[in-house]
């Protein structure tokens, strides 16, 4: 899904917030650079499925509330035909390769039965913003 399509995705519903375009998303040890779609760790890129990219772009966008099992399905599957843990393994994906866990989350917190939330404090560099690996 494109940066593009996810605000499209957002603008259905006024409150839901889709990720800038073109931002880069500091967090912890990492950046999210939106307009390439790479996850950044120090100085090397982490591979990251399309799919779960979207959903960790969709979470830190969304950071200041709870983002629903059925919201990250609505918004990132489109209504395909999917079952509901594909959401809850896109997940289990995105924290490994953030090396987070659900048991002591430092970035995405489950809420059982209710969704997930982006919890670390992260730092918006505008479109257009040059990164500098450190």
């Amino acid at each position: 899904m494109s940066d593009v399509d996810l605000h499209l995705a957002a603008s259905w519903d006024e409150n839901l917030r889709a990720p800038p375009l073109g931002a880069i998303y500091r967090f912890d040890a990492f950046s999210l650079h939106l307009r390439s779609r790479e996850l950044w760790h120090h100085d090397s890129v982490v591979p990251l499925e399309p799919q779960n990219f979207d959903v960790l772009a969709w979470l830190i966008a969304n950071r200041a509330r709870l983002v629903s099992r059925h919201e990250l399905l609505t918004v990132i599957w489109r209504g395909r035909a999917v079952s509901a843990g594909v959401v809850r393994q896109a997940v289990f994906h995105t924290r490994r390769a953030l090396d987070d866990c659900s048991e002591k989350p430092r970035l995405i917190k489950t809420y059982p039965r209710r969704g997930y939330r982006f919890v670390a404090s992260v730092v918006t560099d505008p479109p257009g913003s040059v990164y500098v690996a450190t």
